[in-house]
Protein backbone atom coordinates (compact mmCIF):
# COMPACT_ATOMS: atom_id res chain seq x y z
CA UNK A 1 0.00 0.00 0.00
CA UNK A 2 0.77 3.24 -1.01
CA UNK A 3 1.61 6.33 1.95
CA UNK A 4 -1.39 8.16 0.77
CA UNK A 5 -3.71 4.90 0.58
CA UNK A 6 -2.55 4.33 4.32
CA UNK A 7 -3.26 7.30 5.49
CA UNK A 8 -6.74 7.26 4.23
CA UNK A 9 -7.21 4.41 5.74
CA UNK A 10 -6.07 5.23 9.09
CA UNK A 11 -8.31 8.72 8.97
CA UNK A 12 -11.56 6.90 7.93
CA UNK A 13 -11.08 4.55 10.31
CA UNK A 14 -10.36 7.08 13.17
CA UNK A 15 -12.99 10.12 12.24
CA UNK A 16 -15.92 8.08 13.22
CA UNK A 17 -14.38 7.51 16.81
CA UNK A 18 -13.45 11.23 16.84
CA UNK A 19 -16.98 12.26 15.99
CA UNK A 20 -18.50 10.05 19.19
CA UNK A 21 -15.67 11.95 21.11
CA UNK A 22 -17.57 15.33 20.96
CA UNK A 23 -19.19 16.52 24.35
CA UNK A 24 -22.86 17.66 24.28
CA UNK A 25 -23.05 21.51 24.84
CA UNK A 26 -26.72 21.60 24.36
CA UNK A 27 -27.72 18.89 26.47
CA UNK A 28 -28.97 21.07 29.37
CA UNK A 29 -30.69 23.47 27.27
CA UNK A 30 -32.28 19.90 25.93
CA UNK A 31 -33.52 18.46 29.07
CA UNK A 32 -34.89 22.52 30.22
CA UNK A 33 -36.99 22.23 27.33
CA UNK A 34 -38.16 18.67 27.50
CA UNK A 35 -39.24 19.33 31.42
CA UNK A 36 -41.08 22.46 30.45
CA UNK A 37 -43.10 20.63 27.83
CA UNK A 38 -43.46 17.28 29.89
CA UNK A 39 -44.79 19.86 32.80
CA UNK A 40 -47.39 21.41 30.11
CA UNK A 41 -48.33 18.35 28.63
CA UNK A 42 -49.17 17.24 32.58
CA UNK A 43 -51.52 20.34 33.70
CA UNK A 44 -53.34 19.40 30.20
CA UNK A 45 -54.62 15.99 31.21
CA UNK A 46 -57.52 15.05 32.54
CA UNK A 47 -57.38 13.29 35.61
CA UNK A 48 -59.35 10.28 36.03
CA UNK A 49 -60.85 10.47 32.61
CA UNK A 50 -60.50 8.04 30.01
CA UNK A 51 -62.41 8.88 26.66
CA UNK A 52 -63.17 7.21 23.70
CA UNK A 53 -65.16 6.71 20.43
CA UNK A 54 -66.19 4.78 17.00
CA UNK A 55 -67.33 7.01 14.09
CA UNK A 56 -68.43 5.07 10.76
CA UNK A 57 -70.36 5.87 7.65
CA UNK A 58 -71.56 2.63 5.72
CA UNK A 59 -72.76 2.81 2.02
CA UNK A 60 -74.47 0.05 -0.17
CA UNK A 61 -75.97 -0.19 -3.31
CA UNK A 62 -77.65 -3.00 -5.25
CA UNK A 63 -78.15 -2.48 -9.28
CA UNK A 64 -79.58 -5.13 -11.14
CA UNK A 65 -80.44 -5.35 -14.86
CA UNK A 66 -82.30 -7.43 -16.81
CA UNK A 67 -82.39 -9.86 -13.41
CA UNK A 68 -84.62 -12.97 -14.02
CA UNK A 69 -85.08 -13.63 -10.11
CA UNK A 70 -86.51 -10.37 -9.42
CA UNK A 71 -85.67 -7.58 -6.90
CA UNK A 72 -85.29 -4.00 -7.16
CA UNK A 73 -81.82 -1.65 -7.73
CA UNK A 74 -80.86 0.54 -4.28
CA UNK A 75 -79.47 2.87 -2.62
CA UNK A 76 -78.56 2.88 1.45
CA UNK A 77 -76.64 4.45 3.99
CA UNK A 78 -75.88 4.96 7.29
CA UNK A 79 -73.83 6.47 10.00
CA UNK A 80 -72.86 5.95 13.33
CA UNK A 81 -70.96 7.37 16.85
CA UNK A 82 -70.61 5.53 19.17
CA UNK A 83 -68.75 7.38 22.09
CA UNK A 84 -67.53 6.90 25.62
CA UNK A 85 -66.37 9.41 28.22
CA UNK A 86 -65.60 7.79 31.84
CA UNK A 87 -63.96 8.66 35.21
CA UNK A 88 -62.39 6.76 38.12
CA UNK A 89 -60.96 8.45 41.07
CA UNK A 90 -60.89 6.95 44.32
CA UNK A 91 -63.34 5.39 44.83
CA UNK A 92 -65.94 7.33 42.41
CA UNK A 93 -66.54 6.00 39.22
CA UNK A 94 -68.45 7.75 36.36
CA UNK A 95 -69.32 6.13 33.28
CA UNK A 96 -71.13 7.56 30.04
CA UNK A 97 -72.24 6.52 26.41
CA UNK A 98 -73.30 8.28 23.78
CA UNK A 99 -74.42 6.13 20.96
CA UNK A 100 -76.13 7.96 17.93
CA UNK A 101 -76.96 6.20 14.07
CA UNK A 102 -79.32 7.16 11.30
CA UNK A 103 -79.78 5.57 7.90
CA UNK A 104 -81.81 5.96 4.79
CA UNK A 105 -83.14 3.61 1.55
CA UNK A 106 -84.57 4.50 -1.64
CA UNK A 107 -85.24 1.75 -3.55
CA UNK A 108 -85.63 1.92 -7.77
CA UNK A 109 -87.95 4.98 -7.97
CA UNK A 110 -89.79 4.61 -4.75
CA UNK A 111 -89.60 7.64 -1.74
CA UNK A 112 -86.51 7.78 0.53
CA UNK A 113 -87.11 5.68 3.82
CA UNK A 114 -85.09 6.12 6.96
CA UNK A 115 -83.86 3.01 8.47
CA UNK A 116 -82.18 3.62 11.41
CA UNK A 117 -82.95 6.60 13.57
CA UNK A 118 -81.12 6.64 17.12
CA UNK A 119 -80.07 8.81 19.66
CA UNK A 120 -78.89 7.00 23.13
CA UNK A 121 -77.25 8.64 26.18
CA UNK A 122 -76.22 6.58 29.18
CA UNK A 123 -74.48 7.66 32.49
CA UNK A 124 -74.13 5.55 35.43
CA UNK A 125 -71.92 7.26 38.84
CA UNK A 126 -70.88 5.11 41.55
CA UNK A 127 -69.79 4.30 44.62
CA UNK A 128 -67.20 1.91 45.76
CA UNK A 129 -68.45 0.23 49.06
CA UNK A 130 -66.14 -2.65 49.07
CA UNK A 131 -64.09 -4.31 45.97
CA UNK A 132 -66.03 -4.74 42.98
CA UNK A 133 -69.54 -3.74 44.08
CA UNK A 134 -70.60 -0.13 43.72
CA UNK A 135 -73.54 2.07 45.16
CA UNK A 136 -74.91 3.40 41.76
CA UNK A 137 -77.35 5.68 39.77
CA UNK A 138 -78.00 5.35 35.87
CA UNK A 139 -79.76 7.70 33.92
CA UNK A 140 -80.77 6.97 30.14
CA UNK A 141 -82.29 9.02 27.61
CA UNK A 142 -83.40 7.45 24.14
CA UNK A 143 -85.07 9.15 21.08
CA UNK A 144 -84.98 9.79 17.40
CA UNK A 145 -83.48 12.31 15.09
CA UNK A 146 -86.17 13.26 12.69
CA UNK A 147 -89.82 12.19 12.30
CA UNK A 148 -91.02 8.36 11.11
CA UNK A 149 -93.51 7.25 9.00
CA UNK A 150 -95.17 3.95 8.03
CA UNK A 151 -95.59 1.88 4.55
CA UNK A 152 -98.16 4.27 3.06
CA UNK A 153 -96.29 7.67 3.59
CA UNK A 154 -98.27 8.71 6.73
CA UNK A 155 -96.65 10.26 9.37
CA UNK A 156 -96.70 8.54 12.78
CA UNK A 157 -93.82 10.06 14.68
CA UNK A 158 -92.09 13.47 15.09
CA UNK A 159 -88.67 14.24 15.88
CA UNK A 160 -86.97 13.86 19.49
CA UNK A 161 -91.20 12.68 20.13
CA UNK A 162 -91.41 9.47 21.47
CA UNK A 163 -88.57 10.30 23.92
CA UNK A 164 -87.77 8.34 26.91
CA UNK A 165 -86.09 8.86 29.98
CA UNK A 166 -85.09 6.12 32.36
CA UNK A 167 -83.59 6.51 36.33
CA UNK A 168 -82.55 3.91 38.45
CA UNK A 169 -80.71 3.06 41.97
CA UNK A 170 -79.23 0.00 42.48
CA UNK A 171 -75.42 -1.95 42.46
CA UNK A 172 -72.92 -2.34 40.16
CA UNK A 173 -71.10 -5.39 40.33
CA UNK A 174 -67.35 -4.64 38.86
CA UNK A 175 -64.77 -7.35 38.74
CA UNK A 176 -62.33 -5.69 36.21
CA UNK A 177 -62.77 -2.75 33.83
CA UNK A 178 -64.00 -4.87 31.10
CA UNK A 179 -67.79 -6.10 32.72
CA UNK A 180 -70.03 -4.34 34.39
CA UNK A 181 -73.26 -5.88 35.45
CA UNK A 182 -75.97 -3.48 36.96
CA UNK A 183 -78.59 -4.63 38.92
CA UNK A 184 -81.91 -2.19 39.41
CA UNK A 185 -84.80 -2.56 42.07
CA UNK A 186 -85.95 0.84 41.95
Amino acid sequence: MSQVTKALVILCLTTPMLSFAQTDIDRKEREAAEAALRARAAADTLDGWKVGGVFQVNITQVSLTNWAAGGFSSVSGIGQFNGTANWKKDRKAWDNSLAMSFGGQQQQDGPTVKTDDRIEMNSKYGYELNKSWYLASLAQFRSQFTEGFNATGQRISHAFAPAYILLGVGMDYRPNQSFSLYMSPA
